[in-house]
């Protein structure tokens, strides 16, 4: 069995374990070294440019995913100040998915007997009451 014969065959038997995994990176990880092994078969052994080329297009595709994974994957600072509302209320997110989360919320502070929300009223937003008292009442 030749060199080429055996660099495609291991590129398409990552391929196939990566089917196995359940986990994204690991998929993207398998993915990228068997489409890059293709893509050395077929681009310096067989030279064949139109596979090699589609074969390099999906390792920079799956390149890309990679980074953007271990990046949302990375921990991020979160300030003192609202860590523990993330490990007492969000910490099944992310630190990535949590900040991006907040960042798009709004502090408000809300001034005694003020109603926040009405019954049988359609809210746009979510509301987290993060310190004080509520009342709740019911006609």
């Amino acid at each position: 069995m030749d060199i080429g014969s055996i660099l495609l065959n291991i590129g398409f038997l990552f391929n196939l374990i990566a089917l196995a995994f359940r986990e994204i990176l690991w998929i993207r990880i398998l993915l990228t070294l068997g489409y890059f092994l293709r893509f050395v078969t077929q681009s310096y052994i067989e030279q064949n440019m139109n596979s090699s080329f589609w074969m390099i297009v999906f390792v920079i595709i799956n390149l890309y995913q990679i980074i953007r994974i271990i990046n949302e994957r990375r921990r991020r600072y979160i300030e003192p100040k609202i860590f523990d509302i993330y490990e007492s209320v969000f910490n099944s997110l992310t630190t990535f998915e949590f900040l991006t989360f907040w960042k798009m919320g709004i502090i408000k502070n809300v001034e005694n007997g003020t109603t926040i929300i009405e019954k049988n009223k359609k809210l746009n937003s979510i509301l987290l009451l993060i310190n004080g008292k509520v009342n709740v009442k019911s006609d």
